[in-house]
């Protein structure tokens, strides 16, 4: 979704633990999923499906490229020269045509329901309020909202009145200094904890605020994000004069959180990610801010236990905060505000906030409103607007086939469990136990939200975006006290994505992502394996992952593992990290194998379990037609690779290849392929060839 997605005009909280299959929706909220750049002209020779290579395809595949040379380019050359990027993304592939397919679906929804005609839907009236006023762009032009928002910043003088504006942000969804978040508690996954960690800058990644770098497109992007604070100042009121000057001490300002924070790599540990605290550790470690006031504020005065995820961060970011002047935190506070809301203000703030993703990700034109608004409300009621969505794609039939498909999944890679030869018996008989813990959700949840308690005014957009924000962050903070609903779905069932958290032990499957080419319609049981059957598979595995793997049946983290068995594992997965650092995607620009470790782990071991789902299947319910193994084969390693035919601007990728655990299409293709003796086999690949990847790297 978000090589659709600039950004969404909510962001969305993600639970600690949670991991995405194509690295958007929840998991990178700022960015797109990195992608490859197309061929600037078509291949040479384009070959359809034909009777000679028994392999049904949802697509033609480029004969002039050698399967076991280039099988991505063999699989996705026609399709990348016939699809180029529009003028409003960063990237585009067969997902993200799907996902505007989802857009036009909502965006019927939301105007039957504004012009009154959502019959007994309960939640017509409010979803078409919000709707028409997001809609209307005239009307976001009143600068009043904004300043009263400001008005709240204009009154910090001391740490009580910082702490208290902090708060309002926080409860707005941004993450000024820090980011608070309601996750589950690592050492009791049944209860929820109030979560701080760190956070407090604006750009991707911490890297691009290095002062030493040799990269230049982030020298840029720096200088570029500093204009941009100065713009949007200076759009709120400020003089140029005052605005530059701001910005440069905004930019200080994030510089030194930039200085203070972990890197990607070391928050994949969970040991960075959890550290029970108490209030009084609050107060005594972190005295720098006036955690009272700000706890009041956040209608958590009562709270006394937390989770600080990065206690050193948090230490020295409310020192930062204490031993920064007035002024300065002002501004900070204005320009997160500012940057929080923009899409809810006049043109002028929209087109400025726009001009900062093209620096980041490449988009030539800004996204037409109506996108911008159907993604606002499918954040906003997201269990709302898509209950005749799903009706309409997937139904309660498509819901159960999914849900039997994932369990095929599960017990694919229960069988393989039960003969890899390095896990001792000790370690797999906790795998199984997690196995058999799995709670799967597929399509949509079996109840469905209420938002009787929100309002929506229809007065105007940045307020309505208000109340929607607020309502959020209070739905979230009333759970804490009470034990977790693991049915409860934490996302739009309206998302083109695949999601499994560790610390509840689910997986989840939107109806969005539950149709062609991924699932359903017209598609073989071959291609289905290979398109969501190894996005199930990959779920799967990430439980089982150089992260996942620490969180046992309960979502608790504890080390169920063996020395033996895990010292075995990280050998195996040291061959993939050393694998993926040696793919180059841009001059001077490589896959860091170590970010995309997980990822990795489970593009691999995903795709082995879909194929032996298959092979399952196969033994089950023979082919009719007389397909042997290999055709299956072969149609299920296409209809992989070729879900992941995508086209991406340079921009785009330089800034994923930062800060996403993902690694590009290609490499997830190339990558993965090349470690499987099953693909070499049914393409007849040799050693030496680039498809057979020496030493073969074997995990699952």
């Amino acid at each position: 979704m978000y090589d659709a997605v600039m950004r969404f005009q909510f962001r969305s909280r993600v639970p600690l633990g949670a991991l995405c299959f194509f690295g958007i929706a929840a998991c990178a909220p700022a960015a797109p999923a990195p992608v490859v750049p197309a061929s600037p002209t078509a291949p040479a020779n384009v070959a359809p499906p034909s009777a000679s290579a028994p392999v049904a395809q949802s697509g033609p595949v480029d004969s002039s490229v050698a399967p076991c040379d280039d099988f991505y380019g063999y699989a996705c050359g026609p399709w990348l020269a016939s699809h180029p990027i529009p003028d409003d993304r960063g990237s585009l592939g067969p997902m993200a045509l799907l996902y505007e397919d989802m857009l036009l679906k909502l965006r019927a929804i939301l105007e039957r329901d504004a012009a009154g005609k959502g019959g007994d839907d309960p939640y017509a009236a409010k979803l078409g309020a919000l709707w028409s006023v997001c809609m209307d762009e005239g009307r976001a032009e009143d600068p009043k909202p904004l300043a009263r928002e400001l008005a709240r910043i204009a009154a910090v003088k001391d740490g009580p009145t910082f702490a208290t504006a902090l708060a309002r942000l926080h409860a707005l969804g941004a993450s000024p200094l820090l980011t608070v978040s309601v996750d589950t508690d690592f050492v009791d996954p049944t209860l929820p904890i109030v979560t701080v960690n760190q956070g407090g800058i604006g750009l991707p990644d911490k890297s691009y605020y290095a002062a030493d770098t040799t990269d230049p497109r982030k020298t840029k992007v720096r200088a570029d994000y500093v204009a941009h604070i100065a713009a949007m100042l200076a759009l709120a009121g400020e003089s140029p004069n005052d605005a530059s000057k701001d910005a440069a001490a905004i930019m200080a300002f994030e510089t030194k959180l930039a200085a203070l924070s972990i890197e990607r790599v070391a928050m994949r540990d969970p040991k960075n990610q959890y550290h029970a605290t108490s209030r009084a550790w609050l107060t005594q470690k972190a005295g720098g801010v006036a955690w009272d006031a700000w706890l009041r504020a956040l209608g958590l005065e009562k709270t006394t236990a937390f989770n600080v995820g990065q206690p050193t961060f948090l230490t020295g970011a409310a020192s930062l905060a204490h031993d920064t002047p007035p002024a300065v935190l002002r501004a900070y506070l204005r320009w997160s505000t500012i940057d929080t809301m923009a899409r809810t203000l006049g043109r002028a703030f929209v087109a400025e906030d726009f001009r900062l993703e093209q620096s980041l990700y490449g988009a030539r034109e800004l996204s037409p409103r109506w996108k911008r608004c159907v993604r606002a409300v499918n954040y906003a009621m997201p269990e709302a607007v898509t209950v005749p969505f799903v009706k309409d794609v997937l139904g309660e039939d498509g819901k159960a086939r999914a849900s039997k498909l994932v369990g095929q999944l599960l017990t694919a890679m229960r069988a393989n469990l039960t003969t890899l030869a390095w896990m001792d018996d000790a370690t797999r008989k906790s795998a199984f136990e997690k196995l058999d813990g799995v709670v799967i959700k597929a399509g949509y949840p079996d109840r469905w939200r209420s938002y009787d308690a929100l309002d929506i005014a229809g007065d105007s957009y940045f307020d309505d975006s208000v109340r929607v924000r607020l309502f959020a962050f209070q739905w979230e903070a009333a759970k804490l006290g009470k034990p977790y609903d693991r049915n409860e779905w934490f996302l739009s069932p309206a998302t083109v994505d695949a999601f499994s958290r560790w610390t509840q032990n689910d997986l989840t499957f939107p109806a969005a992502v539950l149709r062609p080419p991924f699932f359903g319609g017209t598609m073989t049981r071959a291609m289905e394996y290979g398109a969501i059957g190894m996005i199930a598979g990959h779920e799967v595995v990430h439980g089982f992952d150089d992260e996942g793997r620490k969180f046992d049946a309960r979502g608790q983290n504890r080390d169920w593992w063996t020395p033996a068995s895990a010292e075995a594992f990280e050998k195996r997965t040291d061959c993939l990290r050393t694998q993926f650092d040696g793919y180059t995607v841009l001059e001077g620009v490589h896959v860091n194998g170590k970010l995309t470790a997980g990822e990795n782990l489970a593009d691999l071991g995903g795709l082995e379990t879909a194929y032996r789902a298959l092979m399952a299947a196969r033994r089950e319910n023979p082919d009719a037609g007389g397909r042997t193994e290999t055709d299956d084969a072969k149609e299920m390693f296409l209809a992989y690779a070729q879900s992941w035919c995508r086209n991406i601007r340079d921009e785009t990728l330089h800034t994923m290849v930062s800060s996403d655990p993902h690694a590009p299409p290609k490499y997830r293709v190339n990558g993965t392929l090349s470690n499987m003796s099953e693909f070499a086999s049914a393409f007849a690949c040799k050693a030496g060839n680039p498809m057979v990847h020496a030493p073969r790297c074997e995990v699952w």
